[in-house]
């Protein structure tokens, strides 16, 4: 029997607890019961619920003509005081005004606002313009690209690199991030790394069975040029007659060409290239020592 009353009085004790929890919250109507009402209900549970105390307390003070256990009555006086100052609480803590909403971008109008500016050589509106996009839509594609070519034009080529690299990333065949990268990684001297890049629009243009157009003979010059660079003169020789067989007006094409016919010392074919060479850039830089190299090998 006393083991029953143990569990029964126990039983009531996490009742109410539980209770007087859930009518502070309802009457509060808040999510979370504030700083006041919880040390208050901390002091008050500590002395009402505590789960050691398994049996009822046997004090007991007339009330009203009844006879009252004093932990009914301390249950009742700390609802009260709970109440009241959770009350308190919420009133003297007004709620933080809500801040404003970010206004809403308009992401092609954004876009284009940011290309205007970029071919008006407007670099820093520019990046403001594209990276306004690139909050709004991280998955646009193009005001990455765009970010990379106005870093690239501002000097900064790592960053332009990684912002190819996102572009890419978001869209795997974007023929001309992919074709800036490598471009890039050509100027910068990264011969071997703008292989994979330029190699990708080939493909993707085989693939899709795409006609070739400017982009691709731009990807086979550079391609060509790379793989000179790096003396493989076959697929260099390969490359550039690719690139001449779409942009046949490409001066540094037959340049490379010649070159590279002169190095495996096929003097009739490098004569050909580099003659068309000075008719197409009469002036270049090179042109100088293209003329003394077609003396040399016609003397």
């Amino acid at each position: 029997m006393a083991n029953w009353t143990r569990q029964v009085n126990y039983g009531i004790n996490n009742a109410l607890y539980y209770f007087i929890v859930e009518l502070i919250m309802m009457y509060c109507n808040h999510p979370e019961i504030n700083e006041n009402a919880l040390k208050v209900l901390a002091r008050s549970t500590a002395i009402i619920f505590d789960p050691r105390r398994t049996t009822l307390d046997p004090r007991r003070i007339y009330i009203g003509g009844k006879i009252m256990k004093i932990r009914t009555l301390l249950i009742i006086a700390s609802l009260f005081l709970l109440l009241f100052n959770c009350s308190a609480g919420i009133q003297a803590k007004p709620q933080k005004p809500k801040a404003p909403k970010a206004p809403t971008v308009d992401v092609q109008a954004e876009l284009q606002k940011g290309i205007n500016l970029y071919n008006n050589d407007t670099i820093p509106e520019a990046i403001n313009a594209f990276n306004k996009v690139a909050n709004a839509d991280s998955k646009n594609a193009t005001a990455f690209y765009y970010l990379g070519l106005c870093s690239e034009k501002q000097g900064n080529n790592g960053d332009a690199i990684n912002k190819y690299n996102s572009a890419i990333n978001k869209r795997s065949e974007y023929l001309e991030a992919l074709l800036a990268k490598g471009k890039l990684q050509v100027k910068m001297n990264q011969y071997g790394n703008s292989l994979d890049p330029l190699n990708k629009i080939v493909q993707i243009f085989i693939s899709k069975q795409m006609p070739p157009n400017p982009l691709l003979g731009d990807a086979y010059y550079h391609l060509g040029f790379a793989q000179y660079k790096l003396n493989n003169a076959d697929s260099a020789i390969a490359n550039l007659q690719k690139a001449i067989t779409i942009i046949p007006q490409h001066p540094y094409a037959h340049y490379y060409l010649g070159m590279a016919f002169y190095n495996q010392n096929k003097k009739d074919l490098a004569i050909e290239q580099l003659t068309i060479f000075l008719q197409l850039a009469p002036d270049a830089p090179e042109s100088p020592q293209v003329r003394n190299l077609l003396s040399q090998i016609a003397g």
